[in-house]
């Protein structure tokens, strides 16, 4: 079985001794697309904008505390940080569906 793992903003889960418990669910990504329509026109004029949208995934995971010295708060505080330190956008990469 693969190991699953999340990258995101340069580091790994497992960097911050976590895992990944269980698989998520996942849903088709769906394509951003926008209807117009036209009076007298049988139809919608469909434009594709090319993009995907946002979607969400609930992962859960276990830390492990044996792969470093974190208690259980200095772990949720530096999980914390990590995922929530700026605002940009980012993209989280899993190494289920790296795609």
């Amino acid at each position: 079985m693969r190991k699953q793992d999340i990258y995101f903003r340069g580091r790994r889960l497992s960097d911050f001794g976590a895992v990944i418990s269980d698989t998520p669910s996942y849903t088709v990504a769906v394509r951003e697309l926008d209807f117009t329509s036209v009076p007298g026109k049988s139809g919608d004029i469909i434009t594709d904008k090319k993009r995907f949208k946002n979607m969400s995934i609930s992962y859960k995971i276990s830390h492990v505390p044996t792969w470093d010295d974190m208690d259980e708060q200095s772990f949720v505080d530096v999980l914390t940080e990590w995922l929530l330190a700026d605002y940009d956008y980012c993209i989280l990469r899993d190494s289920m569906y790296p795609g």
